[in-house]
């Protein structure tokens, strides 16, 4: 049958032109839409996504964010390597591994053996001479990627190679806030204080570090960041203080530490105007109630929903 033959063609021409690195060839093939394809018996998802494992084991880097801008599925599984992920780092290809981190390739997926391949991958990066400074990127550079994924090993070979542990720039402002951020490991959040990270430098989604720890609620790293200086009055980020990010992740026991250590009940400012808002509205009762006994105003105005009332009633906001 003719849509055979074709099918058989065109499959072909994918794979060289995958292989082979020819961006023009594969942007033209992509043109195609769906329907088309599948008059010829072939599948979208399928071409596409096998596509991208065989870029990603070439290290095409190029040929990879195509894929990547038309669809192709970054957490798509490979029965040789478990997974896209696992590919570019199997084959050493530390560009494509932050390109695929950055843009959301499952970080959980990684089996164990995976971590070590991921360090030596670094290391090879790093004889070659890329800069472990660079910047640019979701993460601004490689520590604040290293510290994101949540690899102390990693973490620890780039701060041996000068990397500058208080480099900012990227979603999370510097490498400490990611870490503290992701709120998994405070050996990472350790080690960089160790190496000098300054645990009150300003900027990122968080604001600072105690920020993003409160909202992922880790206590243990809440505790040590404010142990080692971190103050809990600083304004700024998106919840604007410690204590209404600790409303909106929903864990009491941050909360109450900040509480406890002076934080003001009351202050205002960030997405919900204030910590009580937040509780309110993420529907932490428990949080709502010991933040009323603590003094918080539930008569107070602004935020995006005026104020707790309005913020508990549907469509309040």
């Amino acid at each position: 049958m003719w849509t055979h033959h074709v099918s058989q063609v065109v499959q072909q021409y994918w794979e060289k032109a995958v292989s082979d690195n020819r961006v023009v060839g594969v942007a033209k093939l992509l043109e195609m839409s769906r329907s088309q394809l599948r008059v010829i018996g072939l599948e979208w998802d399928g071409l596409i996504d096998s596509g991208l494992i065989s870029a990603v084991t070439k290290g095409h880097l190029e040929m990879v964010k195509v894929l990547v801008q038309n669809g192709a599925n970054i957490n798509a599984e490979s029965g040789e390597y478990g997974n896209v992920l696992q590919a570019a780092i199997t084959q050493e290809h530390l560009h494509i591994v932050i390109f695929l981190v950055e843009k959301g390739a499952n970080i959980n997926a990684l089996q164990d053996e995976y971590g070590d391949t991921f360090l030596a991958t670094v290391e090879l990066e790093v004889k070659k001479g890329v800069d472990v400074n660079a910047q640019g990127g979701m993460f601004g550079d490689a520590l604040q990627a290293a510290a994101f994924v949540g690899s102390i090993n990693i973490v620890r070979f780039l701060l041996d190679r000068g990397a500058n542990v208080n480099a900012q720039g990227g979603e999370y402002g510097n490498a400490l806030q990611a870490a503290a951020a992701v709120g998994e490991n405070l050996s990472d959040v350790n080690l960089l204080v160790e190496k000098g990270a300054h645990v009150n430098m300003q900027g990122g989604r968080y604001g600072n570090a105690l920020q993003g720890a409160a909202v992922r609620g880790n206590l243990g790293i809440v505790e040590f960041l404010v142990e080692k200086g971190a103050d809990i009055y600083a304004q700024g980020g998106e919840y604007e203080n410690a204590l209404q990010g600790a409303a909106v992740g929903g864990n009491l026991g941050v909360v109450g530490f900040l509480v406890e250590k002076g934080a003001d009940v009351n202050a205002e400012g960030g997405e919900y105007k204030n910590a009580l808002q937040a509780a309110t509205y993420e529907g932490y009762p428990d949080i709502v109630q010991f933040l009323a006994e603590k003094g918080a105003d539930v008569n107070a105005q602004g935020g995006l929903f005026g104020n707790v009332s309005q913020t508990a009633a549907p469509g309040g906001g």
